[in-house]
């Protein structure tokens, strides 16, 4: 299995936006965390979403209207898919096969 960019991301130290993170979070939670070896993904991704302000700050940016990359509908973005590699959204009108060759997850 290829590892998606936010692995690579999150290793090389870069700083994330909520979009990013939000992924990372979502490939950690469907499998991913068993493939981070050094767990510097889990503390990475849970670091950052401890620095950003509210109560519960993923919650609050998937409670956000995001916007389908292939179609351009409007949608909470939890109720979107984001790709973990490319970081592309979709909804779920669409394949969750991204054409990066990852799978979008959400």
């Amino acid at each position: 299995m290829t590892l998606p960019r936010i692995v690579f991301l999150v290793r090389s130290g870069a700083r994330l936006n909520d979009l990013q993170a939000s992924a990372g979070k979502l490939w950690l939670q469907s499998g991913g965390a068993a493939l981070d070896e050094d767990g510097s993904a889990v503390a990475a991704i849970e670091a950052y979403w401890r620095t950003r302000p509210g109560k519960d700050p993923y919650w609050d940016f998937l409670n956000t209207r995001g916007t389908c990359d292939a179609c351009g509908e409007s949608y909470k973005l939890e109720n979107l898919a984001i790709c973990p590699n490319c970081f592309k959204v979709t909804c779920h009108r669409h394949s969750r096969a991204c054409a990066c060759g990852h799978t979008a997850l959400g």
